[in-house]
């Protein structure tokens, strides 16, 4: 095996290693963890101190997951032949490519918003001094809310990123 070869093989590995982190821990939450905790802890502070936690500790692998998927992505497109350009839709396998990529960026964004705007307390724990305790209650549950809503959409997205995925390894190999 030449060096070229395990270099690439290696760049690949990293590649469904993040998207594995990733969403695979999306999916994880979305229909497994979420569902159980939610059976055995209820909706109540339990649940909610599990969900924060976990997306506390998932949060950092995810960052990183995001930047290597990016990177990894580069380096993938420019050793392939069907690749033509960032966001083109010149051939069938650039225009998955590029819708491929379009869903990624939405779910960067959500899941960046839903960690680094949701994810904090609105005006610290309490609100604002004066604040009237029980509309602060209902902000909370309103952005829990949008936050399960985004983390359910993104879900359903890992699953359409993996079937371009499996389009694009479909197209970019020679039917026999």
């Amino acid at each position: 095996m030449s060096g070229q070869t395990f270099g690439f093989a290696s760049i690949r590995f990293l590649h469904t290693l993040f998207t594995a982190l990733w969403m695979g821990g999306m999916l994880v939450v979305w229909f497994s963890l979420r569902p159980v905790a939610n059976e055995v802890l209820g909706r109540g502070e339990e649940f909610q101190r599990l969900m924060r936690a976990f997306q506390q500790r998932h949060g950092r692998i995810v960052y990183y997951s995001m930047a290597g998927l990016v990177i990894t992505g580069m380096l993938m497109a420019q050793r392939n032949p069907n690749f033509v350009r960032l966001f083109s839709f010149g051939t069938p396998y650039s225009t998955v490519l590029t819708l491929k990529h379009l869903v990624v960026i939405v779910m960067i964004g959500m899941s960046l918003y839903r960690s680094l705007v949701l994810g904090k307390p609105p005006a610290g724990k309490q609100g604002p001094a004066g604040a009237n305790p029980q509309k602060m209650a209902q902000m909370r549950a309103a952005r829990q809310r949008l936050s399960e809503r985004l983390l359910q959409i993104n879900a359903w997205l890992v699953v359409l990123v993996l079937f371009l995925s499996g389009l694009l390894t479909a197209l970019g190999t020679p039917v026999p």
